[in-house]
């Protein structure tokens, strides 16, 4: 993922992008046999070190996980300060 917490025009910046990995790119070199990216291979390593697996994943997959997981908090804040506000606002008990 690349971005910025700011947005327009003025903002966009180039170099955001240029140490991505793209995981469909990734995924149809594996499949042909060709060798990983070696940052692939090295974040891999890295995760296996911590306990954990890494696959990898088209990019329909990797976009709905990612939407997931950057929206649901987001989405979930709102919920909870809507009930906040319901439970807590006293302005009509005149």
């Amino acid at each position: 993922m690349a971005g910025k917490e700011i947005s327009g025009i003025a903002a966009a910046d180039a170099s955001c992008f240029a140490a991505r990995i793209r995981t469909d790119a990734q995924a149809r070199r594996r499949i042909r046999g060709e060798p990983r990216d070696p940052r692939v291979t090295e974040f891999v390593a890295l995760i296996k070190k911590l306990g954990r697996g890494a696959r990898l994943a088209g990019c329909e997959a990797h976009d709905r996980a990612a939407a997931i997981v950057s929206h649901l908090p987001q989405l979930l804040a709102v919920a909870l300060a809507g009930v906040v506000r319901d439970q807590t606002d006293e302005t009509d008990c005149l």
